[in-house]
């Protein structure tokens, strides 16, 4: 199941709530036993990520209870035309078309 996006499935709860989140989360962990399925939460990054050239888990916009109660945390973002042209991709790659994914550990 993938839920696009979190913010759009909870109302009455604060998203830089640790313990709001934390019941949030749960209520997903729950329906993922229920019907035995795994659930893909998509989430926005918090406007500090978004120019910076590093990833981490503070990277999630809200509560850390967010990603503290998350299973396995991805991050995509654009990759940087330098750093495209550095690892020898095509010259002629847009941007806009590349992008890094990371895991945290």
């Amino acid at each position: 199941m993938i839920i696009d996006t979190l913010i759009k499935t909870y109302e009455g709860y604060l998203e830089n709530d640790n313990p709001d989140m934390s019941i949030v989360l749960s209520y997903f962990n729950e329906v993922a036993i229920e019907k035995d399925c795994s659930i893909l939460l998509l989430h926005h990054t918090n406007k500090g990520a978004i120019n910076s050239d590093t990833q981490s888990q503070t990277d999630s916009r809200g509560a850390s209870a967010i990603v503290d109660n998350s299973r396995w945390v991805v991050s995509l973002k654009k990759m940087k035309m330098n750093l495209v042209l550095s690892v020898n991709l095509l010259r002629q790659t847009l941007q806009h078309q590349v992008i890094v994914l990371t895991t945290e550990e």
